[in-house]
């Protein structure tokens, strides 16, 4: 994971931002790696794999799940239960199993759906939570100096979505992703490769 700087609180050391204005970076630059608190920092650079698969399976299970149960869901629950101004016989048990499966399926389909899509376009554009909004900064005060702010992490995106599955030395989607395995991930979670190109370039 990338980072940007310690909190102002933290008595670890302090590593240098990235700044549109100091020009090309390293070859490879040493961050502080930064999780989640809010998931008790339990997702880092080598597990952020599994954490990603994990809620994309969850989410195709809800979605699966749902879409089964949506027509015995209507039934017990639409229009169709109500036959001549009464409302016919279901079995209650058995009604509010199939109502409370598709309400809590759909509802963790569309919660998790929206945190998975999150997740696609931070690897897609290869930043964190923390970079974005620094980033939005950056490129604002780029902007007002009439320059481009560049990610210098970003390599383009099938190269992110490689390094994040670690498909390098000639592993394959689906033998190393869709298949179990134990391959560790890219680098060290410590220092990443940058792309060498200027941070920030004048705009044409």
């Amino acid at each position: 994971m990338h980072a940007g700087q310690a909190p102002a609180y933290s008595s670890l050391p302090s590593v240098p931002t990235m700044h549109p204005q100091h020009g090309p970076p390293l070859p490879y630059v040493s961050l502080l790696p930064l999780t989640p608190a809010w998931i008790n920092s339990c997702v880092g650079h080598f597990n952020h794999r599994y954490f990603f698969l994990f809620m994309a399976y969850i989410w195709t299970g809800c979605v699966y799940v749902s879409a089964l149960s949506y027509q015995p869901f209507s039934t017990v629950a639409g229009p169709g239960a109500v036959v001549s101004g009464r409302v016919a016989y279901v079995n209650v048990s058995r009604g509010t199993q199939v109502a409370f499966t598709f309400v809590l399926t759909t509802a963790v389909t569309i919660a998790l759906g929206l945190l998975l899509g999150w997740h696609v376009y931070l690897v897609s554009t290869a930043q964190t939570t923390i970079e974005f909004h620094t980033y939005l900064t950056l490129k604002s005060e780029a902007k007002a100096r009439g320059e481009r702010f560049v990610n210098p992490f970003d390599f383009g995106f099938r190269k992110n979505w490689e390094t994040f599955f670690g498909l390098v030395e000639g592993r394959t989607f689906l033998r190393h992703v869709l298949w179990p395995s134990t391959h560790k991930p890219v680098g060290d979670g410590l220092s990443w490769r940058t792309n060498y190109t200027p941070v920030a370039t004048a705009e044409v």
